[in-house]
């Protein structure tokens, strides 16, 4: 075993706690800009972590985990996006390919909707 905190959720759950913390205007922060920018500072020691989230060369910020047979991804895009996904399958290391094939599709099919249906209140 690995570390985990043992979160059980679903996507738009991972939702509701991203959309609360990710510095966007459109939905208040449970958090004030000061520890947000603090838990989002690059390491010194691993420039693409922060406190507990990844770090990405565009200012995107992910955090992900898997448990045997699964995989669970929650990113906060640098373009007022954020994305949860969770799939029944869990890739070999190293997972980089498998987790840039998801940014992929989902800059595809963000691409491809022309007006974004409304839905649950996050």
């Amino acid at each position: 075993m690995d570390s985990f905190g043992g979160w059980v959720a679903n996507p738009v759950e991972l939702l509701k706690i991203l959309v609360r913390v990710d510095g966007f205007s459109n939905v208040p922060d449970i958090l004030s800009p000061e520890p947000i920018r603090v838990m989002t500072t690059r390491s010194r020691a691993r420039n693409s972590f922060a406190l507990g989230w990844h770090i990405s060369q565009s200012n995107s910020w992910s955090h992900g985990g898997s448990m045997p047979g699964t995989r669970a991804m929650m990113v906060r895009r640098a373009d007022g996006f954020n994305v949860a996904m969770i799939t029944n399958y869990r890739p070999p290391e190293p997972r980089q390919e498998f987790e840039s094939d998801w940014s992929n599709l989902f800059t595809e099919i963000q691409r491809a909707v022309r007006t974004w249906p409304a839905g649950t209140e996050l």
